[in-house]
């Protein structure tokens, strides 16, 4: 028993070692986690479900933005998700402000997490920690930014919009009032740097040679498992992810749980296509437009941003292919609705993430009694699995 286990780890591993994760990203401005679920992740996975070797896939659709990952045999694997874009093209909305990127993702560890003194100079360091041989990414977070606030009266009193402004970000004083604000994605000046798959042994000590002396290591996060429930069906997989909710809290190992799927109050734009091609408006112009006066929209080294009311955004204008103004009410509505933050999927499968913060100690025959435990509390038409 114990050999054909032995033989069992090592197929496993070389099996491991030849597969890479390709990351495919593609933004999709102003539109709702569902929205983009459906019309840019769905027919991307569909195309990335043909490729031969295709080992795992898996995907987050947020309001705004999609992500994809594909797990596939290395040899080849960037140029193969490539064509698949290629030939997915075809499929996507024709508004998309660009084609969808993609990049070999970092290993899911080591990463290297660290605070960023007030004194450092953020992009020189960003510079140098991306050349140290094995390093997949570098994120460097000030928590504060550069925001335009934009006066919609000024503004149109020059006959400008905000989409001129995204365009040619100057003269930003003449409308806006400028200064240095907090930025709610990021309340420290922390960093964190990931690896690339095979990277050197000694990758994480050549980062930390690069890092300003002396240096002050972000501490690490309460412990946290990831329950991951996949099922055919959104609705039934709802149910499900909140049954299995109350059966971990009732547990004595569990502090906090919490699902990445819960709906959230927002206010969703539905565009009228055929008024918009009626009067030259481009989708994009009104999808900026609205982005803006929601949350922001970055040019020229700042966060433009309108701040009105919900009610005062269908009063905002939006050039037309003829030089002329209209408000964003002549070609869109709002509806407020419930829309969930993020949608995952898991092999192509939608899918829910619990996430169980434990309590300390946490053994791991506390984590095989957990596991055993909502094994039997799930329904028979979902699957469970966990991550650390």
């Amino acid at each position: 028993m114990r050999v054909g286990i032995c033989v069992l780890l090592v197929v496993v591993t070389a099996r491991a070692e030849e597969l890479t994760v390709v990351e495919v990203t593609s933004a999709y401005p102003g539109r709702s986690a569902p929205d983009v679920e459906a019309q840019v992740t769905n027919p991307i996975e569909r195309a990335l479900g043909q490729l031969a070797g295709i080992d795992d896939l898996w995907s987050e659709s947020r309001a705004g933005a999609a992500t994809i990952w594909a797990s596939l045999p290395r040899a080849e694997a960037l140029r193969a998700v490539q064509s698949a874009l290629r030939a997915a093209a075809p499929t996507l909305p024709a508004d998309l402000p660009a084609p969808p990127t993609l990049m070999e993702a970092p290993a899911a560890e080591p990463i290297v997490r660290f605070v960023v003194k007030p004194d450092v100079d953020v992009g020189a360091l960003a510079e140098r920690l991306a050349m140290v041989p094995g390093v997949a990414r570098v994120f460097l977070c000030d928590p504060t930014e550069k925001r335009a606030r934009i006066d919609p009266a000024r503004l149109a009193a020059r006959g400008l919009t905000i989409v001129d402004l995204v365009a040619a970000p100057i003269g930003l004083d003449d409308v806006a009032t400028v200064e240095n604000a907090p930025r709610a994605d990021c309340p420290e000046r922390r960093g964190e740097v990931r690896f690339r798959r095979g990277a050197p042994a000694d990758a994480r000590d050549a980062v930390l040679a690069v890092l300003p002396s002396p240096i002050e290591m972000v501490p690490a996060k309460d412990a946290e498992l990831a329950l991951e429930i996949v099922g055919a069906d959104r609705k039934a997989l709802r149910t499900a992810a909140e049954m299995l909710a109350r059966a971990a809290a009732a547990g004595p190992e569990i502090a906090e749980v919490s699902a990445d799927d819960a709906p959230e109050p927002t206010i969703e734009l539905a565009l009228d296509r055929d008024q918009a091609a009626k009067l030259g408006v481009r989708a994009e112009d009104v999808y900026t437009t609205f982005t803006a006066a929601r949350e922001g929209v970055p040019a020229g080294g700042a966060r433009l941003v309108i701040p009105v009311e919900p009610g005062a955004i269908l009063s905002l204008a939006v050039p037309t292919r003829n030089g002329q103004r209209v408000p964003l009410g002549a070609v869109a509505q709002l509806r407020r609705t419930l829309a969930p933050a993020v949608l995952r999927h898991s092999g192509r499968f939608p899918a829910v993430t619990l996430r169980l913060r434990l309590r300390k100690p946490f053994s791991l025959l506390d984590a095989l009694r957990l596991a055993v435990r909502l094994e039997w509390a799930a329904p028979a038409d979902v699957r469970i699995r966990f991550r650390a």
